[in-house]
């Protein structure tokens, strides 16, 4: 059988079909685990190789055989618990993955769209992939069939997310009671109960607002895609203001371990505070003007 490598290269040398398949899956989907996202490409390139057995460079017969073979075995464990044993193409490995994700945002990233990765905030070692509108226009256009009143709302939950009057209450969080969310959305635009409460769910769906336990708080999408507006508006904590990031990866949080010196800016993420614990060699918290340690940080 010839090298599979040699015909999966083909797909991967320059922009490709397989490249175009994975952005509108992320264009669609907006946000993917890297463990489904990296299957996907997977099972995208398994086809590719098999249609191309038509075209005028036919894959080997060896190659079409064996994968059809993992092609099939493949979907017919998806949704099973067998499925994460079944690698559908091995030597597709992260370095690839990568070289696949970079080549897309090269092509895409004139147009200020960009695929970032961030961590799932209560489990740290699951990426998260999400295609994002990177340009800062002054406004939040959340979706193209959004009405102008629609996104006054949006700024008004986003506002009682991040404003410093509930932000820097005595227990620091940034998760909001739903109820409070309709009430906001009844006596200042104007909604029914039932409106209201569709269009936080209409919301979640489109995964701008999460669910945590029963509360609502931003995305990991809309913390993303709306990184840049946040730090203008609310400011860092660093600076006095209200929008948290991880002093270890950098990205924005809403939940995780802070210091338990509220005059401290220091906030992580559970496991990027481990990562900083290893790398420091030391219980200090990281701010030199703190002296408080590992020890005495907390949940927020």
């Amino acid at each position: 059988m010839e090298n599979i490598n040699t015909y999966v290269e083909t797909f991967l040398d320059d922009y490709s079909v397989l490249h175009a398949v994975v952005l509108d899956m992320l264009i669609s989907q907006r946000s993917m685990e890297k463990s489904k996202l990296l299957r996907y490409i997977k099972l995208a390139l398994l086809n590719l190789l098999i249609d191309s057995s038509s075209q005028e460079k036919p894959v080997d017969a060896d190659v079409l055989r064996y994968c059809q073979h993992m092609l099939e075995r493949s979907y017919s464990v998806i949704g099973t618990e067998n499925e994460s044993q079944v690698d559908p193409l091995e030597i597709f490995t992260d370095i690839e993955f990568n070289d696949v994700i970079s080549m897309i945002n090269k092509k895409i990233s004139f147009l200020d769209f960009e695929i970032v990765n961030v961590s799932d905030m209560d489990m740290p070692d699951v990426k998260i992939y999400i295609f994002v509108n990177k340009k800062d226009n002054g406004s939040i256009k959340f979706t193209t069939n959004m009405t102008e009143n629609r996104i006054v709302a949006v700024k008004a939950i986003i506002d009682r997310i991040f404003n410093d009057k509930f932000v820097n209450a005595a227990a620091m969080t940034y998760l909001v009671k739903p109820m409070r969310l309709i009430e906001i959305l009844r006596e200042e635009h104007g909604m029914s109960s039932t409106e209201a409460e569709e269009f936080l769910q209409s919301l979640e769906v489109s995964i701008w607002l999460e669910r945590y336990h029963d509360t609502y708080t931003l995305s990991l999408r809309g913390l993303s895609e709306l990184r840049q507006f946040l730090i203008e508006k609310y400011g860092l904590v660093k600076d006095g203001g209200t929008i948290s990031t991880c002093f270890g990866c950098q990205n924005l949080i809403t939940r995780g371990v802070c210091c338990s010196d509220s005059h401290c800016f220091i906030r992580m993420h559970k496991n990027c505070k481990n990562l900083v614990k290893m790398s420091r060699e030391s219980e200090q918290c990281p701010n030199d003007l703190c002296s408080k340690t590992f020890a005495d940080y907390q949940t927020f």
